[in-house]
């Protein structure tokens, strides 16, 4: 082992030991939902960013080059990362990309619990060690993920 990978272990250890110790310390089944929470958020808005592109970049398609094209597309995912995820969800409305009503709902809980687990108020990720409540969980990020493949894939057929 070099001595870069032996630093890094070094440093995530601290981090670690950090993370154990700390007063709102977080279980194994806490620290899973949470890069799940992430995960998912982040997929779902990535996936928001390039629908957005799509439609905003499709009009010029047969007219710029494919080079310029991909500079477009560059350029507006550089204004999009400075959007609240909120607001990219408005923006695709806008687009005339129609969601379904559980698909927007789905969305804002995905972003208002993905916020909680980011900006955690004292001890209050503890009400997610209930099974329940990490199963409800668990089935919003399931159901919000299906919902946004069945969207993507049909503007994808429609394009």
């Amino acid at each position: 082992m070099g001595n870069l990978e032996k630093a890094i272990e070094k440093l995530e250890a601290i981090i670690d030991n950090w993370e154990d110790t700390d007063p709102e310390y977080l279980p194994s089944n806490l620290r899973k939902l949470r890069h799940r929470i992430f995960f998912v958020h982040r997929v779902l808005e990535r996936s928001v960013e390039i629908l957005i592109i799509k439609k905003t970049s499709s009009p010029f398609t047969d007219k710029i080059s494919n080079e310029e094209r991909l500079g477009l597309n560059r350029s507006i995912l550089i204004i999009l990362e400075r959007v609240s995820f909120i607001r990219k969800i408005e923006i695709l409305k806008d687009l005339g990309v129609e969601t379904t009503k559980s698909l927007y709902k789905n969305l804002l809980e995905v972003n208002k619990i993905r916020n909680e687990f980011a900006h955690p108020e004292a001890f209050a990720l503890r009400d997610y060690e209930d099974k329940e409540e990490r199963w409800k969980i668990l089935t919003l990020l399931v159901e919000a993920m299906e919902e946004f493949n069945k969207l993507f894939a049909a503007i994808e057929v429609n394009n």
